[in-house]
């Protein structure tokens, strides 16, 4: 009710500056200068369950929509099935475009679902994050988020272009395992 036909800077702000969630309180765009939002534009996406896919530039107006409500169209029951055949398909594009194509996953499990993978032809990278509870390794969801977004800002403030040297991030105490990680999924942990 409150969205305008128009998307401009009145009635719009640049989606990586209008998400608030924890994954954005680690990216810190707003720090960002302009050639670092140029890295950004060029090298992250934003999955959306009302926009689809963004580019960090984009206009949209505020929402809140998660990707897993559950929504009956032509195209399906639920948000997967609306966006996946498009988000795959204008992912796949996208990396084609690289000589050597490489997509890093700092998406959430309910988010990434929307993706088909197997269908993008290039080389995926997932990225876990976890933290010792004493002697136990735990998944901690706060904690997850905010590192995604610190991963996002490593990328961009270091400008990443090889997978490799994402083994360096070492932002708020967390270190590349390679004890825990596979081929296409690193484990960081702190």
């Amino acid at each position: 009710q409150n969205f305008q036909k128009e998307f401009n800077l009145e009635t719009s702000k640049q989606a990586i500056l209008t998400f608030k969630g924890d994954v954005y309180v680690g990216l810190e765009a707003n720090e960002f200068t302009k050639k670092e939002l140029k890295i950004a534009q060029k090298s992250i996406r934003i999955l959306s369950g009302l926009y689809g896919i963004l580019k960090p530039l984009d206009l949209m107006q505020a929402y809140r929509l998660e990707m897993g409500t559950k929504l009956r169209t032509k195209k399906g029951e639920n948000l997967y099935e609306f966006w996946g055949e498009e988000l795959t398909k204008n992912l796949k594009e996208e990396l084609h475009s690289f000589k050597k194509p490489v997509l890093i996953n700092l998406a959430s499990k309910e988010y990434a679902k929307a993706i088909h993978f197997d269908i993008l032809e290039s080389k995926i990278i997932d990225i876990d994050f976890r933290e010792y509870k004493g002697d136990d390794l735990k998944f901690v969801s706060f904690s997850a988020k905010k590192a995604r977004g610190l991963m996002a800002r490593y990328i961009v403030k270091n400008n990443v272009s090889k997978p490799n040297d994402l083994k360096g991030f070492d932002l708020e105490n967390y270190s590349y395992s390679e004890e825990l990680s596979k081929e296409n999924k690193w484990m960081f942990v702190r």
